[in-house]
């Protein structure tokens, strides 16, 4: 793998909309225990700065 493919790309934000659209339906339907990290916190959330995620 290369260095190109790791760089990390920012997630479209129609994809993000997803995101909270679907984290505000399970709010609705009580599952609270899910989160949104921006890439600071990730970083703080699992002690690394090496993490690229999915």
């Amino acid at each position: 793998m290369g260095i190109a493919s790791r760089v990390p790309m920012p997630i479209p934000m129609q994809h993000m909309r997803e995101l909270e659209a679907k984290q505000a339906l399970w709010r609705k339907r009580g599952m609270n225990e899910h989160e949104m990290f921006d890439k600071a916190a990730i970083r703080q959330h699992i002690g690394s700065t090496v993490y690229e995620g999915a």
